[in-house]
């Protein structure tokens, strides 16, 4: 990646980690560090894709596929573990030009 491309990226990540809260998505966690996005749904994204141009993309175009664990939760949640994690009802990207609102499916998230 370039330079502008990097930091292109730095400031997507922002982004999405500030609709994302900035901290860990698991009730009982306050950690504001070593922030991760996990798949909470499938999308057609596939890969350890951490921080690359395509995983920014696709958490864009599909944040109700994702939630933002510190590294712990995530390792766990990958593990399969069963976490209870925030509930966000909407969410709004702006993203091309274009704002497009969702929310989690019922039963995926608890409260």
């Amino acid at each position: 990646m370039t330079n502008l491309a990097n930091l292109l990226a730095k400031r997507h990540r922002q982004q999405l980690l500030d609709m994302f809260g900035n901290k860990c998505q698991e009730l009982t966690c306050r950690a504001h560090t070593h922030l991760q996005f996990a798949h909470v749904l499938p999308t057609k994204l596939r890969g350890r894709g951490r921080g690359r141009k395509e995983r920014l993309t696709d958490i864009r175009k599909h944040p109700e596929s994702y939630t933002l664990f510190c590294d712990k939760h995530h390792k766990l949640y990958d593990g399969g573990v069963s976490l209870q994690f925030k509930q966000r009802p909407e969410i709004t990207i702006k993203y091309k030009r274009k704002i497009r609102a969702s929310s989690y499916p019922k039963g995926v998230m608890y409260v």
